[in-house]
């Protein structure tokens, strides 16, 4: 039974994470639909009710069910809170590049641009002027 236990705790815990994970995109405007999705995935599937019904208290393990259920309830209203601002007013939403993602996306582009330059042709420096006459050449 011991290992049902650490089961379970492992459950709130990667739970707990992953909510407090999404609440910190919600409040950038990343990722609202996934946080709510999950949210409600989270408070309908009975993972909160398996939770509530473990028996931690004889046990080294200390999962916080209840404060779960409040983070799940302020995440679905920072979910619904941010289509009240955004989704139904037309409000365009700034666009979000996570820092990692911009440095990747820097490093490819450098590399591309090596590419090219290696396989380009050199330019001379100076580079004749065609001169096209109206009414053609005579």
């Amino acid at each position: 039974m011991q290992s049902d236990l650490v089961t379970l705790y492992i459950l709130w815990r990667e739970t707990d994470t992953r909510i407090d994970s999404l609440m910190k995109q919600v409040r950038e405007g990343v990722a609202v639909d996934e946080a709510s999705n999950f949210a409600r995935w989270v408070r309908f599937s009975g993972v909160v009710q398996i939770l509530s019904n473990a028996d931690f208290s004889n046990s080294q393990l200390v999962a916080d069910v209840s404060g779960l259920k409040l983070k799940l309830q302020d995440l679905v209203w920072e979910c619904g809170e941010w289509y009240r601002k955004h989704e139904r007013s037309n409000t365009p939403r700034d666009a979000y590049v996570s820092a990692s993602k911009l440095e990747a996306l820097e490093k490819q582009m450098r590399q591309m641009s090596e590419q090219l330059a290696r396989l380009a042709p050199p330019m001379p420096d100076s580079v004749p002027q065609l001169t096209i006459l109206a009414g053609g050449a005579k």
